[in-house]
């Protein structure tokens, strides 16, 4: 999938009811194995907001697309950090047979509980 096609998946996905409707977004990055999707904000630079697709090609509801992650670059980088902690904490638990490898789909068993790290004092929340 292309960046501009992602970009326009994310404009559709967005509907009325979602924080993002009506802001001016600039798709950075994205992660195709994930459906993660970097956005920066064209009023706010300083701004990102990190989006999860459901690749309905629609408008959705519920609070979809969901929001992984809003704030400064930093929050972003902090919320990687903890993601990548916890993966590498339940490969080391799956090494020494505490836990069930991941399934072909790359999909742990039990689940991976990620708790967001603690944010900047002028972040948004």
């Amino acid at each position: 999938m292309s960046h501009s096609g992602i970009a326009e998946e994310v404009a559709v996905e967005v509907s009325a009811e979602h924080p993002l409707f009506g802001v001016a977004v600039e798709v950075v990055a994205h992660d195709v194995a994930f459906d993660d999707v970097l956005c920066q904000h064209v009023a706010d630079p300083e701004r990102f907001t990190e989006v999860h697709l459901t690749w309905a090609r629609r408008a959705e509801s519920f609070g979809l697309p969901s929001i992984e992650c809003d704030g400064k670059w930093e929050d972003f980088l902090r919320l990687q950090q903890a993601i990548s902690a916890a993966v590498d904490a339940a490969a080391e638990e799956e090494q020494l047979g505490l836990r069930q490898p991941m399934t072909e789909a790359g999909t742990p068993s039990p689940p991976i509980i990620v708790r967001a790290p603690e944010r900047g004092p002028d972040a948004r929340g």
